[in-house]
């Protein structure tokens, strides 16, 4: 039924040397005298999946599956078809039926692990990601896929636990450090983080990411001018979501230049943070083009000297419209080199402006039954991908922190109106949702909506970058592992905005610690 195993043999290793097209030919020489072979129509499916046939692969794997129904690679490799076909139903029973003839197989159990992540299911992907460390625990990819299960379930003893094995395991790998090091972070272990990057870069002196990570590190201790060039590297890893913008044009260092292209990155929070020094910018060019998300678009341009074009990040100038380029974070570490710099924004500050129809309209429907009590808008809840759940709070808890009687604004985009008006009367809150406003999309209503409140109390997401940069008074919720920006924990006020409060975490995932002593800017207005 077979192959010789010599020719067997001379097939492996061709699969050893990852040479496809070779193993794909031998195969169909093969096949035609040995048809009931289900060991070649694996190989064969192998080939084709390599090369990126899948509909060939699928084909061999089914046929080797139809000869021996308990052949295991081949329904391994089938559920790698099917999970590369986005058929992940059909990959998980492919998996399990893996599992059901070998059990004891590391590679069955991880590889069905993370397919149940994919699919949102962490719960069931726990016991099989556990299987394979069982199986296997000197195997260092199943200590880290596991560490990243625990990290996002909250565990996070289990979570530092399994990253320090992975790291233990290979210590070069500088892609499982410096996940524990974004893990540290997360949970506010700074000086084991610091310790970290330095063991990293000792094995990885050349590492990307380890430099962003250090990069990070000084910034967040206001070792601005190191920081910023550390944090350069980040084009050389694979965490930028957008490509680095090609031309032929000189990347801008800071000298006086004649036209000016400073383009868009990362996210809105952070092309608010850097408007802070966009008249600083115009101010080392002829002229200044800058690109921007299109929901910030009128914003900006109300806000700024119209000597300043803005556009939209999915457009760019032609090369030969400037003359030099940055991307957005770079050009704004290059106008804030050390803490001294940051007095530019406290004596200049100049904020974005709202539209102030739309900010008294809004104003108006809050006065009229505030009743002269404090208008509060709040926002509780980040979608951030790495640690939206460390910097959310819940609706109650912050609701329950602020005095009784106060107006509440709704300034969280997401569906969240009923829950926010049953919980705000639940105890003892007025409620305003401002509905017709989509809060994701319409940031020109939005920032006018945050206008029209007396203050905001935010966790950390774009909430507290609008209302800092309108100059809004501001208390900002942060937790133990808070974000490079808002500096080290000592930091009370924000040298971003300067009508920013920062109140932090003492406990990790303790808001009470944090809440506890939150105090309103505009408390003497309750009766």
């Amino acid at each position: 039924m077979n192959p010789a195993l010599s020719i067997l043999q001379d097939l492996q290793s061709q699969v050893d040397n990852k040479d496809w097209h070779s193993v794909i030919n031998e195969c169909s020489n093969l096949l035609p005298q040995h048809p009931n072979s289900p060991i070649l129509w694996n190989i064969f499916g192998l080939g084709h999946m390599r090369v990126g046939n899948f509909s060939g692969a699928k084909m061999a794997f089914t046929e080797a599956i139809g000869l021996k129904a308990d052949f295991a690679p081949a329904h391994f490799n089938l559920a790698n078809v099917f999970r590369g076909l986005g058929a992940y139903e059909e990959a998980a029973a492919s998996y399990k039926a893996c599992i059901g003839l070998e059990p004891h197989n590391p590679q069955f159990q991880n590889n069905l692990g993370n397919l149940l992540i994919k699919i949102g299911k962490p719960g069931d992907a726990v016991v099989h990601l556990m299987n394979a460390v069982k199986l296997e625990p000197e195997v260092a990819i199943y200590q880290f896929n596991i560490a990243n299960l625990f990290k996002s379930l909250g565990q996070h003893v289990d979570a530092e636990f399994s990253y320090k094995r992975a790291v233990e395991i290979e210590p070069k790998n500088a892609e499982f450090r410096t996940n524990y090091i974004t893990f540290l972070e997360d949970v506010g272990a700074f000086s084991e983080a610091k310790h970290q990057v330095e063991i990293g870069l000792n094995f990885n002196p050349s590492s990307p990411e380890l430099k962003v990570n250090l990069g990070y590190i000084r910034l967040r201790e206001q070792q601005f001018q190191i920081g910023w060039e550390l944090r350069q590297q980040y084009w050389k890893t694979r965490q930028p979501t957008e490509p680095f913008f090609k031309t032929q044009r000189p990347l801008w260092e800071g000298e006086k230049t004649g036209h000016l292209f400073v383009w868009a990155e990362q996210g809105i929070g952070d092309e608010i943070m850097i408007s802070t020094c966009f008249e600083e910018l115009a101010s080392r060019c002829e002229k200044l083009t800058i690109s921007g998300s299109d929901r910030l678009l009128p914003i900006f341009k109300r806000s700024f000297s119209k000597k300043i074009d803005f556009i939209s990040k999915l457009t760019a100038p032609p090369d030969g419209k400037f003359d030099a380029h940055a991307p957005g974070m770079t050009a704004l570490g290059l106008m804030r080199p050390d803490a001294k710099s940051f007095k530019n924004i406290q004596m200049k500050n100049v904020p974005l402006v709202t539209d102030k129809d739309r900010t008294a309209e809004f104003r108006e429907q809050a006065l009229a039954v505030a009743d002269s009590r404090p208008i509060i808008g709040i926002s509780w809840f980040s979608k951030s991908d790495r640690n939206g759940f460390y910097r959310s709070t819940s609706l109650h808890h912050l609701m329950s922190a602020l005095p009784k009687g106060v107006v509440l604004v709704d300034l969280q985009y997401g569906n969240f109106e009923p829950a926010f008006e049953n919980l705000a009367s639940e105890l003892g809150h007025v409620a305003l949702s401002f509905k017709d406003i989509d809060k994701w999309m319409d940031i020109d209503d939005l920032t006018s909506l945050i206008d029209a409140c007396d203050e905001v109390v935010t966790i950390d997401n774009s909430i507290v970058h609008f209302a800092g940069a309108i100059g809004k008074k501001c208390n900002l919720l942060l937790p133990l592992g808070s974000d490079w920006r808002w500096g080290g924990k000592d930091e009370t006020s924000s040298y971003w905005y300067k009508n920013v409060r920062i109140n932090r975490q003492t406990v990790l995932e303790d808001w009470g610690s944090c809440l506890s002593n939150l105090a309103l800017f505009s408390t003497n207005k309750l009766t």
